[in-house]
């Protein structure tokens, strides 16, 4: 089995299971919401030749403890 074929496969089945769970499957797109923004808050950061500010907030967000 190729590379393509096997992520092809892979994404069948996650479709299946996401098509049976709406649980499962807003958990899917809100991690793939999240992804989305900060790989564009990436690249704006990027761009203007930095990576700090608003990139470190959101992975302090989501890695660190909960704020008090």
């Amino acid at each position: 089995m190729t590379g393509k074929a096997k992520k092809k496969k892979k994404y069948e089945r996650l479709e299946e299971r996401l098509s049976q769970d709406p649980r499962t499957r807003a958990q899917y797109l809100s991690r793939m919401k999240w992804k989305m923004d900060y790989l564009s808050a990436l690249k704006t950061a990027e761009s203007r030749g930095r990576t700090e500010g608003k990139i470190e907030g959101k992975i302090d967000i989501m890695e660190g403890p909960a704020p008090q």
